[in-house]
């Protein structure tokens, strides 16, 4: 399974590399944000001082939901509206 193009999060080195650019992605963004993922047309609300991401819409994507949880996020499944203080990403 990949996270993104080369990263076949089932090795330890392609999870290691998806850990990576997802940290670098959330390092980029507001404390909370939404972030859009067209190759599965889904919508994570992320709150990264709690440390939690949000399925908001769409089907999801389980690389995205491991990587999240491989950096210690809590992954929850749809959530009825999008959290106070999100900006969309």
């Amino acid at each position: 399974m990949e996270m993104r193009a080369g990263h076949d999060i089932d090795t330890p080195e392609g999870m290691l590399k998806a850990t990576i650019w997802l940290q670098s992605l959330l390092d980029n963004l507001s404390p909370k944000a939404l972030w859009l993922v067209p190759r599965c047309a889904s919508a994570y609300a992320i709150d990264k001082t709690l440390q939690t991401v949000t399925l908001i819409e769409g089907p999801g994507d389980d690389a995205i939901r491991r990587v999240f949880l491989k950096l210690g996020y809590t992954v929850h499944l749809i959530a009825e509206e999008v959290p106070d203080g999100a900006t969309l990403h």
